[in-house]
């Protein structure tokens, strides 16, 4: 909200925009880009909106999961599993 507030005249969503751009092109190898589905506010669940600059990413660099493919026992298993092991391995580099 910040960022739209404080904008120049013009575009208010350059800057948002620009930060995405910088933390998408840092990335070496591969980003994860993940949201909740809802948060808490005033003690009930409201649901949250993906961001508006998902749809200008390319299609054939995403692969994108829905709330319907949760993950099974299984595969959370297997991703808490691996996940730290994968980050020092891509770190080393």
């Amino acid at each position: 909200a910040r960022s739209i507030d404080d904008a120049p005249e013009g575009d208010p969503l350059a800057e948002e925009r620009r930060l995405l751009y910088v933390g998408l092109t840092r990335a070496r190898r591969r980003v994860t880009l993940s949201r909740c589905l809802a948060r808490r506010k005033g003690g009930e669940a409201v649901e949250t909106l993906p961001s508006r600059y998902l749809d200008d990413l390319p299609d054939e660099h995403i692969n994108r999961k829905s709330a319907a493919a949760i993950l099974t026992p299984e595969e959370s298993a297997q991703l808490k599993a691996n996940f730290f092991r994968e980050m020092k391995e891509m770190l080393k580099e």
